[in-house]
């Protein structure tokens, strides 16, 4: 059993229209925008924040950041460090997202945070796949061709003199 930790956020962007979802360049533009900026917090790589849901109501945008132990060390305690980077301030979560002059996220800021929550999910590892089989060579005496046929020399005097076949007893 392995665990995983979590910090789950739930936020609220009520400058953004849930119809503009409808348009797939702006969906992936804001779906990699609000990733790299949950990233960013931490020095995290992007592919740690997931979106697992957008929906109505303003935009609410439901997404977790995963610390396992592929990428972390102590994955609880760097979930437990990020955790504590969104929650130190009233605003700590929501100031992600405040505009700057290089800003990459034009969607406006949340107006509110609902959740922050650090969970741990226990999960059964399944346990590592063997290493392919390598080919098996046969050995020797698996190999139908050993030992090799004899053949017979190429020599003219073969048969050897006094080889029954060759010979005719009456």
């Amino acid at each position: 059993i392995i665990e995983v930790h979590k910090v789950v956020l739930t936020m609220i962007f009520p400058s953004i229209d849930i119809s503009a979802f409808s348009d797939s360049t702006y969906d992936s533009n804001f779906r990699a925008a609000y990733k790299r900026r949950l990233a960013d917090r931490n020095a995290l790589d992007p592919s740690a924040v997931r979106i697992k849901a957008i929906r109505p109501g303003s935009v609410v945008v439901d997404s977790e950041v995963v610390f396992n132990d592929e990428i972390f060390q102590d994955p609880e305690a760097a979930a437990q460090i990020y955790h504590q980077s969104l929650t130190s301030t009233p605003s700590a979560a929501t100031s992600l997202f405040q505009d700057t002059d290089d800003d990459d996220f034009k969607f406006g800021s949340p107006a509110a945070v609902l959740s922050i929550e650090h969970h741990v999910e226990r999960v059964h590892s399944s346990p590592p796949s063997p290493p392919p089989t390598p080919p098996i060579e046969p050995s020797p005496s698996q190999d139908p061709t050993y030992p090799p046929p004899i053949e017979p020399p190429q020599d003219p005097a073969y048969p050897p003199p006094g080889h029954l076949e060759d010979e005719h007893v009456d």
